[in-house]
């Protein structure tokens, strides 16, 4: 850039270059920021008569960036959502057996920092999405079967639609 124009072809330098455009230099140089939190669900026994920490911490999952957890009514099940790159997905994990069922959303995306909440019949989670041609929704994920279903617009100057904004 220079005198506010462009100075030849522009350069492919890095796929998923970052997030947070942060503008031109004086000498033309562009800089942007990246996001390199990364969460981690833990898990962590108590005993509740004490309250003091029987074992030590341990992450809910091995597979990376997550966050949002919530417990099943029953206890059960832990959901949380897990960020692998620019997409993000649901997983449904068995206290018991150990084992993770992993959910999609489709076309639609889940935001950064969205939260999840289990329904009070253990039998879906509910999600923030965007989704293509209707803007804002909250959605359903059964469980059981992994079909997804909005359920309801959500407003249109929400948490959600002002992270978008970043992008």
């Amino acid at each position: 850039m220079a005198g506010g124009k462009a100075q030849g072809q522009p350069v492919f330098i890095k796929k998923d270059w970052g997030s947070w455009p942060m503008g031109f230099t004086r000498s033309g140089a562009f800089y942007y920021g990246v996001n390199n939190n990364v969460g981690d669900v833990k898990i962590v026994e108590i005993d509740p008569a004490s309250g003091n920490v029987v074992s030590p911490p341990k992450s809910a999952s091995q597979r990376g960036n997550t966050w949002s957890p919530d417990w099943s009514s029953d206890g059960r099940f832990l959901a949380y959502i897990l960020a692998r790159g620019p997409s993000r997905t649901v997983i449904v994990r068995s206290m018991e057996s150990g084992q993770e069922r992993e959910f999609e959303v489709g076309e639609r995306t889940i935001g950064w920092g969205a939260s999840l909440r289990w329904f009070p019949d253990g039998t879906a989670v509910a999600v923030p999405v965007f989704e293509p041609g209707k803007g804002e929704t909250l959605a359903r994920i059964d469980v059981q079967t992994g079909r997804v279903t909005s359920l309801m617009p959500l407003p249109t100057k929400s948490w959600f639609s002002a992270l978008r904004s970043l992008f």
